[in-house]
């Protein structure tokens, strides 16, 4: 293993830096794919997400948020009466699913 090894605080599983992430919310470990790697013919992402990574685009950073976080920052939401598809508003972050580099590569696209 590669690193400091804890245990996602999602899943109570073993991970590394390697395969995971902080939350920028709550501060804890979980399990991330970070890299793509190849997987045979197609190629793709190997491993296990708890979370996602979506870039913020008021301060164009990554910010990542494991699955509870997540769970109740859109139970508010709904709780609030903002809608799940309404239009993306400057200065909010917009969840986007798939590895770091694809993110960045449709940001930039």
């Amino acid at each position: 293993m590669t690193g400091t090894s804890e245990h996602c605080h999602v899943c109570v599983e073993e991970s590394d830096d390697s395969n995971s992430a902080y939350c920028s919310q709550c501060g804890q470990r979980f399990h991330l794919v970070l890299t793509n790697t190849s997987g045979g013919d197609e190629g793709g992402a190997i491993g296990k997400d708890c979370g996602t990574v979506w870039i913020n685009d008021s301060t164009m950073a990554l910010e990542f948020g494991c699955q509870p976080c997540l769970a109740q920052l859109s139970d508010e939401s709904a709780s609030s009466g903002e809608v799940a598809n309404e239009p993306h508003r400057p200065g909010r972050a917009r969840r986007q699913s798939g590895s770091a580099r694809d993110i960045v590569r449709r940001k930039i696209e």
